[in-house]
């Protein structure tokens, strides 16, 4: 069974009841619907609406959460939060759409692509740094500042590199 954005939505809403047992109740509802297929993408679907944004908020900070918990493949295990096309999906979509959202559902999706980055960049993700520059090459300053703070988070991961010879590698290596 397919899950629609609907679904997801009023899940989200009754996660955010004050009714303790309601909001029990959905939460449990979405750790069921997570492994749904079409939940992720009809999640994402839901952040990028023009929703209240509230909504769109507790669903960027789920998507975050998701991502923590269940990106990461466990060996010899089938992924049934993100399979590979949902991956697939999201590494296509996922700098589109914190260029789509205000500020404060972008920084949680930030940091559900900092996440995403260190486990898959560059052998699953290689196209990443060419798809900033294409968004800072638009005359659209929302894209542009979205690219660079994107850009920020790939950037994140060489801060700690151990010399400056490292991170040179590192930089021709994946740049």
């Amino acid at each position: 069974m397919d899950i629609t954005t609907q679904q997801v939505c009023q899940c989200l809403l009754n996660t955010l009841s004050p009714n303790e047992q309601e909001r029990k109740s959905a939460e449990t509802t979405m750790k069921d619907l997570c492994r749904t297929p079409g939940f992720v993408t009809n999640l994402v679907a839901l952040i990028r609406s023009d929703m209240d944004y509230s909504l769109r908020q507790a669903g960027s900070i789920y998507f975050k959460n998701l991502v923590l918990k269940e990106w990461e493949d466990a060996e010899g295990v089938v992924n049934q939060v993100f399979s590979i096309e949902t991956k697939v999906w999201i590494r296509g979509n996922l700098l589109h759409v914190m260029a789509a959202v205000p500020r404060g559902i972008e920084l949680q999706l930030g940091e559900a692509l900092y996440y995403i980055l260190r486990l898959d960049f560059p052998e699953k993700w290689s196209g990443v740094v060419e798809e900033i520059l294409k968004m800072i090459s638009t005359q659209d300053p929302a894209r542009i500042r979205s690219a660079l703070f994107i850009l920020r988070i790939v950037t994140k991961m060489f801060e700690y590199a151990v010399s400056s010879s490292q991170k040179k590698n590192y930089i021709e290596l994946y740049c």
